[in-house]
């Protein structure tokens, strides 16, 4: 497996449908829809999907070439980056199942609500600035490579 296909796999075939996933869960709870019905099971659904997604990339069968460090550096930040975007996405589950069990009825206690709001938003930060120094790292390399072509 190689890690550059790997990463452009990432990319665009699961980071842009986790942003199409994180835009509709934003619309759904502007202040605008709080009456409208919310979907949280297809939320949660869509966020569990693009987690399988990513736990079927093994980084272990990346084969990446010992000599070249700056391709070794992208491997451990893209292996950070999965790490995190699995917790992103655990924790994303966490708050759409806590607003699923709300609308059904039952009464959750708000503290729980704070603290998996409070996981989300942490994981969601790290998580982002992973993922943004990854793309960059990213870009820098397959320039480099293009210029030395």
């Amino acid at each position: 497996m190689d890690l550059l296909n790997t990463m452009e796999y990432f990319f665009t075939d699961i980071f842009e449908s986790q942003k199409d996933l994180d835009l509709k869960v934003y619309v759904e709870a502007s202040p605008k829809n709080i009456f409208k019905k919310k979907d949280y099971e297809g939320n949660i659904r869509e966020y569990k999907r693009l987690k399988n997604l990513a736990l079927q990339i093994d980084t272990e069968a990346i084969e990446v070439d010992q000599n070249d460090y700056e391709l070794m550096e992208l491997f451990c930040m893209f292996d950070e980056m999965l790490a995190l975007y699995n917790l992103y996405t655990d924790r994303g589950i966490a708050v759409q199942d806590f607003l699923r069990r709300k609308a059904a009825g039952e009464k959750p206690a708000n503290s729980e609500y704070k603290d998996v709001t409070t996981k989300q938003k942490s994981t969601a930060a790290a998580f982002s600035r992973s993922y943004n120094d990854l793309s960059v790292a990213y870009a820098d390399y397959i320039q480099r490579r293009s210029e030395e072509a």
